[in-house]
């Protein structure tokens, strides 16, 4: 995915990301599905059972706020 390559703009940026996984998989509809995979098993509940099991009792997950925000309403 070459994320750690230096950019001229933001180290890893989501565009640069995006780009990456593009070029990689060389077409926009694989890339597309990629990305929905990812979304849909980012965080699964057999994930939080896992950790509930080893005695976790609370999880922060990290996200992107775009992933919330309205794209006609950025910072919303």
């Amino acid at each position: 995915m070459r994320i750690g390559a230096v950019h001229d703009r933001h180290l890893n940026s989501k565009s640069d990301i995006e780009k990456n996984i593009r070029d990689l998989l060389q077409s926009d509809e694989d890339a597309a599905a990629f990305w929905d995979a990812y979304i849909a098993n980012y965080v699964t509940e057999q994930d939080l059972m896992d950790l509930a099991g080893m005695g976790f009792n609370a999880v922060r997950l990290p996200f992107n706020n775009r992933l919330i925000s309205p794209l006609d309403e950025p910072d919303v």
